[in-house]
């Protein structure tokens, strides 16, 4: 579905003044919710119920849709030693609001950082403190209009404000950013200007290639694995990078009805040659073609290369097989372990060997537990959750005889 144009009419920000009682403080374009209109919603938009705080709150009426999110700061440098505010955004009655409540939320607490360090918003009376407060408001509804993205800049690092569409994916909080997964930049991260990202972001970024889990990634920049997560799950929502399974060559890939297009697409054949090319060669679009149409069941990718030999065809494979992942020509086949018996652990002699012992005993594996195999963990997640190879796991699998893989 198209996004609709300029969703925003109207953001507005309104307080509990202690002697006015509520008020609006500044809207951008100015006087577009009428001050009959204001007193109409206030009791809602300003709630005194303390269970009302911190949620949201979405109005229908008067022919508009307001969507807030209410807070509350309890302080005794206050008239009433509470400040009430809300920043409030006005669509059209029949637009979607649901995809804007992270943006709401996100900007609500960006202000409130800003009361509690400079007290900006209990004086926005001030002149300069006003006319600043209307820019960014006025930039954020610009913004967010003819792009659907904001960045707000907030000393070294990035709040992206960002609108995501029902159809196209969820909020932040919903996309889920595994230790396994392995994060791909798309063309569309270079639309941005280097200073718009944070230090995180681009301290990140070299390692970023398609073919370094999270995990490792964490572990080669020297980031904490949360924060790792945190970063590349903004990248996703941005739409700026995606999440691909982790390569390897003993997994197993399926063609899709999309390869189809690889045939008669001259567009797609050019951005294969570029991609897929063993650089200064060029590769042949059919013998791309031959490769992915040859993944059939049961063949890991490393058997295939040994009967193409990808690299007499000038042909890159790894970045063939992320090229036929980002295009939806080829899918991955994950296997799912599962014990037959809830009780079961593998016996002692099954279980993986640790590795030896080196002259810095801080440096030596941690001991692991093993426990049954449930089926909802893919074999990459086992592997990077343990800390192990996938050799070492399917030397376990074929001697655990309590034990069935689940390909999907």
């Amino acid at each position: 579905m198209k996004r609709e144009r300029n969703p925003i009419e109207c953001i507005f920000l309104c307080e509990f003044h202690a002697i006015a009682g509520p008020r609006i403080m500044i809207q951008v374009p100015s006087d577009f919710v009428s001050r009959e209109v204001f007193q109409t919603v206030n009791r809602y938009i300003i709630p005194k119920v303390q269970q009302l705080q911190r949620t949201f709150i979405c109005l229908s009426m008067l022919g508009m849709k307001i969507l807030g999110y209410p807070q509350k700061i309890l302080s005794n440098s206050y008239a009433r030693n509470a400040f009430h505010f809300n920043v409030c955004f006005v669509f059209r009655p029949t637009t979607r609001s649901v995809a804007f409540e992270p943006v709401v939320r996100k900007l609500t607490e960006y202000l409130m950082d800003l009361e509690l360090s400079d007290k900006m918003l209990s004086h926005a009376t001030n002149e300069q403190i006003f006319q600043t407060l209307q820019n960014f408001l006025t930039r954020i509804r610009n913004d967010i209009n003819r792009t659907g993205i904001c960045l707000l800049q907030e000393g070294t690092t990035t709040i992206p404000l960002c609108v995501t569409e029902p159809e196209c994916g969820e909020s932040a909080a919903g996309v889920i950013v595994g230790a396994h997964q392995a994060p791909v930049i798309l063309p569309s991260f270079h639309g941005y200007d280097k200073d718009q990202w944070d230090l995180t972001t681009l301290r990140l970024l070299p390692y970023i290639t398609g073919f370094n889990h999270v995990g490792r990634i964490s572990a080669l920049a020297d980031v904490a694995l949360d924060l790792v997560r945190e970063c590349i799950r903004h990248l996703v929502v941005l739409r700026v990078a995606i999440l691909v399974p982790l390569f390897q060559y003993s997994n197993m890939y399926r063609p899709t009805p999309r390869l189809a297009n690889l045939a008669k697409c001259p567009r797609l054949q050019k951005r294969c040659i570029a991609q897929c090319s063993k650089v200064p060669a060029r590769c042949d679009v059919r013998d791309v073609f031959r490769m992915f149409a040859s993944m059939a069941h049961g063949a890991t990718y490393g058997e295939i290369c040994v009967r193409f030999n990808p690299a007499a065809l000038s042909i890159n494979d790894r970045q063939m097989v992320l090229f036929g992942l980002l295009e939806g020509l080829i899918r991955t086949v994950h296997r799912y372990p599962v014990s037959l018996s809830v009780r079961h652990h593998p016996p002692d002699e099954a279980r993986l060997s640790r590795p030896l012992p080196t002259a810095r005993p801080a440096t030596t594996a941690p001991q692991r537990q093993h426990k049954p195999f449930t089926g909802r963990t893919c074999t990459h997640e086992i592997c990077c959750s343990g800390g192990f190879s996938s050799r070492q796991l399917d030397s376990l699998l074929e001697r655990d005889q309590e034990c069935v893989v689940l390909y999907k």
